[in-house]
């Protein structure tokens, strides 16, 4: 009986420590709570059914053991579970409304605040707010805090990496736009809509001009540079198929084999300064005035007179006759002259004319010829045109009818050592020129400024024999393009009549193809 007593107690402890074991349980947990207490209360009916059947049989057996002792036992029981249902709940109270059991000291008596009776319905408050009260008129809404549940002990982790923060994570820092890189971007936009401001005008004047979609074409390939090419012209020796790069390059491609072009040899070619760093960096000659100019002049005929008597006192060379003239005639020939004045003076007519035909002998001599004073001056030309590099340009001109105009361009071209073309063609002309910087800068001021092409000129004649002028008030000379040249790509100046596009641009080849396009479709407002 005692061991049934004492399982009693001990399950009744463990019911009530189970309560108190969760001290910091929130109000949303009353519930619980009372579920508990619902289990404990049950459990206690069941043992106390399981004890009053072995007593009964002890009763019959053996009729001792007092029924008394069992009842008292059982309601001592009853009352210690129903003191700690009602400690649970008033804790439970408590924490659902921690203010319910504090004395309200700031509530007055009825009556008693300015003299004033207060209404029946407020004549039953007391002094101290009941938890029924509090908790009837507590909101009824629910927060995050409220529906929070409890935080569960840490346990220990064999997975959790106790040395603190990863060091080896990458943190993130502060990225900062480097300079400039949104005016790029709106530069580029910016130039964006001015090509399609420039392909708008082409096509605007291309439909003003009469021209169709091969002039929209055209222009879209003078503005849009193609497309890169399937293969490039590098790779095609190396590849069987020279459509497309293969796959595997050691089995489809020429790479290690006895007909490849790559070899274990290196070519290290002969670096060539450029062009403009030889001119950027040419050493300039000192510029002489008058006076250091004949100071320097006579120092070296000094030079050469004393180097000249120093040979003729050694015998090296024999000594020079005495250069008589009338002036001085009584001086160097004082003597030869008293005895014959006549035949000393024709003597001396004949060596003054033998000396200046010397020197007019010598002079030719020295004189170079139309073909060498040619060869000099393109020999010069070279010079130059090596020195600072090849310039071309490209003109059109609406109409060469004037023979003037032909002929001063054809024959300037040919003067200043020029090489080009000049296309002739129903709707306008086409002048590509290439040449020293010196000579294209002199062809280029012929064309834009010298000739006038608006000039009248003669026309055909009328039935009684009079020529009609004929007018060139919209006539134009407009320069297309103009800049530096790797090599000249014609060895003289010719003239071509091209009837149609495909002849004109078969003709020029591709670096010069896209040129004609853009003549054709650029207008001169």
């Amino acid at each position: 009986m005692s061991g049934n007593k004492r399982s009693l107690d001990t399950s009744e402890d463990t019911a009530s420590k189970r309560l108190r074991s969760t001290p910091d349980a929130q109000p949303t947990q009353a519930q619980s709570v009372q579920d508990k207490l619902a289990a404990a209360k049950a459990r206690v009916a069941k043992l106390t059914a399981s004890w009053s059947q072995p007593n009964q049989l002890n009763q019959s057996n053996q009729g001792a053991a007092p029924k008394t002792d069992l009842n008292s036992a059982i309601a001592k029981s009853r009352a210690e579970i129903a003191r700690k249902t009602q400690e649970m709940k008033e804790r439970t109270q408590s924490r659902i409304n921690p203010n319910a059991d504090a004395k309200r000291t700031d509530i007055k008596a009825p009556g008693s605040g300015l003299g004033t009776a207060s209404h029946p319905l407020l004549a039953t408050l007391s002094g101290s707010a009941s938890p029924a009260n509090v908790s009837a008129n507590a909101p009824k809404f629910t927060s995050i805090k409220a529906n929070k549940g409890a935080t569960p002990a840490v346990s220990s982790n064999p997975y959790l990496q106790d040395q603190g923060e990863d060091t080896n994570r990458r943190k993130r820092q502060f990225v900062f736009s480097r300079p400039g890189k949104y005016i790029a971007q709106a530069d580029a936009v910016r130039n964006e809509a001015k090509l399609e401001e420039l392909k708008r005008k082409i096509d605007e004047n291309a439909r003003k001009a009469g021209i169709t979609g091969e002039s929209e074409a055209a222009s879209e390939r003078a503005v849009k540079r193609p497309p890169p090419p399937a293969v490039e012209w590098w790779d095609q020796p190396l590849l069987h198929n020279q459509e497309a790069y293969p796959e595997d390059l050691n089995k489809d491609a020429k790479i290690e084999t006895e007909d490849s072009l790559i070899t274990l040899y290196v070519q290290h070619p002969i670096p060539i300064p450029a062009p403009h760093d030889r001119s950027r960096f040419a050493k300039l000659d000192l510029k002489l005035t008058k006076k250091e100019m004949k100071k320097m002049r006579k120092q070296r005929r000094q030079a050469e007179l004393s180097d000249k008597r120093d040979r003729i006192k050694m015998g090296l060379l024999p000594p020079d006759p005495p250069k008589v003239k009338l002036s001085n005639l009584m001086r160097v020939l004082a003597s030869d002259a008293i005895q014959d004045p006549t035949k000393v003076e024709a003597k001396v007519r004949r060596d003054m004319q033998k000396r200046k035909i010397d020197h007019e002998r010598m002079n030719e001599e020295n004189k170079l010829t139309k073909e060498q004073r040619h060869e000099k001056d393109e020999n010069k030309r070279l010079e130059n045109e090596k020195a600072r590099g090849t310039r071309g340009a490209v003109f059109k001109i609406k109409n060469m009818s004037n023979p003037s105009h032909q002929f001063k361009v054809r024959k300037n071209a040919q003067q200043h050592g020029l090489s080009g073309c000049w296309l002739q063609n129903e709707k306008f002309h086409f002048i590509y020129v290439e040449g020293s910087e010196k000579s294209m800068k002199a062809y280029k001021r012929l064309m834009t400024v010298r000739i006038d092409w608006t000039e009248e000129t003669r026309g055909p004649t009328n039935d009684e024999g009079e020529e009609q002028p004929q007018s060139l008030a919209d006539n134009y000379c407009h320069l297309i393009w103009e800049g530096p040249t790797r090599d000249r790509l014609f060895n003289r100046f010719i003239t071509r009549e091209m009837p149609s596009d495909r002849e004109a641009k078969e003709f020029l080849g591709e670096s010069l193809a896209g040129y004609w396009d853009t003549a054709k479709v650029q207008t001169v407002e």
